[in-house]
């Protein structure tokens, strides 16, 4: 977090008016045995972009590009008995985040 904090307000993830380019990975994921103590059912979400400089003035030498990855494990409401008796809740619940923060590094989506 100390990270996030340190960089400039001028950087933005969304810019007024314009279109985030933010290509993401997708996979389903079933782990345990329908004979078991049960299923698992998950999606693994990773999203990739680059926060955008938003100031007018020019950006100096030492305001670096900035990639971020953004890894989710998303499942289901009705996985869990709580969240099924829970009003609002969106029908996929995130139940893990990470965040990479790549200065000088914008890695390509593989």
């Amino acid at each position: 977090m100390s990270t996030l904090l340190s960089f400039s307000d001028s950087y933005k993830l969304i810019s007024d008016g314009e279109p985030v380019d933010m290509p993401c990975d997708l996979t389903y994921v079933k782990m345990g045995s329908e004979a078991g103590p049960g299923v698992c059912e998950v999606i693994l979400l990773v999203c990739y972009c680059k926060l955008r400089w938003c100031a007018e003035q020019a950006r100096s030498a030492d305001e670096r590009d900035i990639g971020m990855e953004m890894s989710f494990v998303l499942r289901r409401k009705e996985a869990d008995a709580a969240d099924r008796e829970t009003e609002g809740l969106w029908s996929l619940l995130v139940v893990a985040h990470q965040m990479v923060i790549r200065v000088n590094h914008v890695p390509d989506p593989v």
